[in-house]
């Protein structure tokens, strides 16, 4: 298991935010991660995510951890946003280090999402199109802005083959409690999903939240959805007296988008100009909350 929080190439001042949560989030994992075998650290949930499977028989790679960008939170006019994707470690590294000059493509179009958001952050009537750039090395300074996870921490192939991953159900529900710690500890204020909206994984995660923080039903108000394809943004409101306010004194927003390597209706390319509009829609109500206070 890999058991710590990375960071981007940039280098981090010991005292940075991001060097900070990254500390936190690497606490977390040890903990998390107490038992040793071989002298590698062992999920505690991995038995019970193999079910029937052994390690000798079947495929096991360990998938990366949260990785924190060396300016996440750093900078007043961008929010802290937090990926979550699911991919295989075959196709990011174990170290979850993330550049532009990558051929993978969900690397690109996550850092194509991150620069638009950026420059709308800091200027609202900006007309910056990611798109209009074909040079991707000028996209890797964005990567230090936002955190990256993914939602399964484990992949279990009957082959050597990728088309050949499994999840199981005990993952669904077991990696779910290492996203709320993850999430627990950088406290983002955007989290965007790259599975679109009535993704049972990432809904039992709200039903997490719902039970270990509030108590009760705990909904967003929708902000914006493009029903053709899905996308969709929320705003959720900490209720009071609740864990929950304690850990988000102001409203956190879940922009829900496709994989960036969906094809079909629901490909990047032709589902882009829904997602900047779920992402204006979110960054208008952060402006406009901003002036009520």
């Amino acid at each position: 298991m890999t058991t710590e929080a990375s960071a981007d190439t940039c280098a981090l001042s010991p005292d940075s935010p991001a060097a900070l949560l990254r500390e936190q989030a690497n606490i977390m994992y040890a903990n998390f991660y107490s038992r040793m075998e071989n002298g590698r650290h062992v999920c505690p949930y991995l038995q019970s995510c193999l079910g029937t499977r052994t390690i000798g028989s079947h495929s096991f790679d360990s998938d990366f951890t949260l990785r924190i960008g060396s300016r996440y939170g750093a900078c007043p006019t961008v929010p802290k946003v937090l990926f979550i994707g699911k991919e295989s470690v075959e196709y990011h590294g174990r170290s979850g280090a993330t550049s532009s000059s990558d051929t993978n493509p969900h690397y690109l179009r996550t850092l194509r999402t991150m620069a638009y958001l950026s420059e709308k952050a800091r200027n609202e009537k900006t007309e910056f199109n990611p798109y209009a750039q074909t040079d991707v090395s000028l996209f890797n300074d964005y990567s230090a802005y936002f955190a990256l996870t993914n939602f399964y921490k484990c992949a279990f192939k009957d082959s050597g083959k990728h088309s050949d991953v499994k999840n199981t159900a005990a993952q669904t529900k077991n990696c779910t409690d290492l996203l709320l710690k993850e999430i627990e500890c950088i406290r983002p204020q955007i989290i965007i999903k790259q599975t679109l909206a009535g993704s049972r994984r990432f809904e039992q995660m709200l039903q997490g939240v719902a039970v270990k923080y509030c108590n009760e039903a705990f909904c967003g108000t929708r902000l914006y959805e493009a029903c053709e394809t899905r996308i969709s943004s929320y705003k959720y409101n900490a209720l009071p007296n609740t864990p929950f306010a304690r850990l988000f004194p102001a409203a956190f927003y879940i922009v829900y988008t496709p994989h960036p390597c969906a094809r079909g209706k629901y490909s990047f390319d032709r589902s882009w100009k829904y997602t900047k509009q779920a992402i204006d829609f979110v960054l208008e109500d952060i402006r406009q909350s901003s002036k009520i206070l």
